[in-house]
């Protein structure tokens, strides 16, 4: 099986983490959580790293760009039900 979409449940500071190295990877990634304003904020931080990885040199802004256009909000988690492989970062409160 080719993993290809990734699922990641919980956009805080570990989801956002793997979130963000498998999009530098060039997996596309669902990212979800419980509201979407925590989505948002989980992308927000995702896109701050990789700026600061850009200022060290350890990545291009096409690098960023690309692995920021390969993040999607799934604000539901049955959005994620096309993933290949699923990971959850935390305790889910639902």
């Amino acid at each position: 099986m080719t993993i290809q979409r990734i699922a990641i449940v919980g956009a805080g500071q570990m989801g956002n983490g793997i979130a963000h190295v498998c999009a530098l990877a060039g997996y596309n990634v669902l990212l979800n959580d419980i509201s979407v304003d925590r989505i948002e904020a989980g992308l927000a931080t995702i896109n701050g790293n990789m700026t600061r990885q850009i200022s060290s040199g350890r990545i291009t802004e096409n690098q960023r760009e690309t692995a920021l256009d390969l993040i999607t909000a799934a604000p539901t988690l049955e959005e994620t039900g096309a993933a290949d492989l699923r990971s959850g970062s935390g305790k889910l409160d639902r």
